[in-house]
């Protein structure tokens, strides 16, 4: 199995943070679903890479930690106004690493 780089993650949070709409383009829940449902093979090979380079650090929470630190405050993320790529950011990075034993955020 060839090891998942960070520049591997960095792509699949620019693919998730692409897919998701502005708020202000989605008046409903379901307009929200809906939308995203357009993107679920993105959004699920996005996410796949994200587990699997947690899945890395499995047994090394302080360095899991660490990346998701590094992650989630990288300059490109903090950059945008109104928080919407911080906010998939982190929100990706917490679902995806919960496959890791022991990880909490």
């Amino acid at each position: 199995m060839t090891a998942i780089s960070d520049d591997d993650v960095h792509n699949a949070l620019a693919e998730l943070i692409r897919i998701e709409p502005d708020t202000d383009s989605v008046e409903t829940i379901e307009a929200y679903r809906d939308h995203i449902m357009q993107y679920r093979e993105e959004e699920t090979s996005a996410m796949a890479v994200l587990r699997g380079y947690a899945r890395q650090f499995a047994g090394d929470i302080v360095a899991l930690r660490e990346r998701y630190y590094a992650l989630s405050g990288d300059r490109r993320y903090r950059q945008e106004t109104t928080g919407k790529d911080l906010g998939v950011v982190t929100a990706a990075l917490k679902d995806a690493w919960s496959v890791v034993p022991g990880w909490q955020n």
